[in-house]
């Protein structure tokens, strides 16, 4: 990936909006350079007509620029594809003081043709360690912890096969997950870690939690998040459980016959 490719995935994740991993991950699979005529029109004029911050290079500070342009992406009725065209036809085509935008040449930038590649650039050391905490490196490193993390969940799940990566990172090696304290409100494809025996999310944000396919998960620590039911009727191989300072109202661990640690107060 280029360098300018690299910075609006970089401004699309710090975004603060909930959306901003499911667009960065839009743009890594590849988008339709193309809009219709009226969209393109009123987008450029909206583009012509934006009076944000600059830097010391006299560009406009993308993390201003996007959230402008998903507002009138809005006004316009542009969805999240046409959104992403028009900021990725602002932020790298060239553009000079007669011409500020040119909508009229393709620029093969997020080309879903090149998608495997930008994949595998993202992915290209990074590993879960043997503990199961995820090391984030290259494009992912020094974003938000939080929001590199649940882009990175999303990117091993949806990653193409034959890419070359570590092989910690595919859905089905996974053993350990360790993902406590980043506050998390959703966890992207664990129904897909099937060999999965560890498992923290303490000190997260679900409101839910399926581990059903997780069959082979002895050791389950989900404190501290805003639960209201914990099925574990399947997780019949689990034997450290801790679900305290949830609100769980009720909890059947009959089928649970080797639990031999229990953690279910402030529920």
């Amino acid at each position: 990936m280029i360098r300018k490719e690299q910075e609006l995935i970089r401004a699309i994740l710090i975004w603060d909006n909930e959306e901003a991993s499911e667009t960065a991950l839009t743009l890594i699979k590849g988008i339709s350079q193309q809009l219709d005529r009226f969209k393109k029109k009123m987008l450029c004029s909206s583009l012509k007509n934006y009076r944000g911050k600059k830097n010391r290079q006299n560009r406009i500070d993308l993390k201003d620029f996007i959230p402008y342009m998903r507002k009138e992406s809005e006004v316009f009725g542009a969805n999240i594809e046409e959104f992403l065209t028009t900021v990725v036809l602002y932020h790298l085509h060239p553009q000079d003081d007669d011409n500020y935008i040119e909508f009229n040449k393709p620029l093969g930038g997020f080309d879903p043709q090149t998608a495997r590649a930008r994949f595998q650039e993202l992915l290209k050391s990074c590993r879960i360690n043997r503990v199961g905490k995820p090391m984030l490196f290259g494009c992912l490193y020094g974003l938000p912890k939080k929001k590199s993390t649940l882009f990175f969940l999303q990117l091993i799940g949806e990653c193409p096969e034959g890419i070359s990566m570590d092989e910690s990172l595919r859905l089905e090696n996974i053993t350990a997950l360790d993902i406590s304290e980043l506050r998390l409100g959703r966890i992207p494809f664990l129904h897909k870690m099937i060999a999965l025996t560890f498992l923290d999310c303490s000190g997260s944000e679900l409101k839910s939690l399926d581990v059903s396919r997780n069959t082979a998960l002895i050791d389950l620590n989900c404190s501290y998040n805003k639960l209201t039911n914990l099925d574990l009727s399947k997780n019949i191989a689990i034997k450290y459980l801790d679900c305290s300072s949830n609100d769980i109202t009720n909890l059947d661990i009959s089928q649970n016959i080797v639990l031999s640690h229990l953690d279910c107060n402030s529920n």
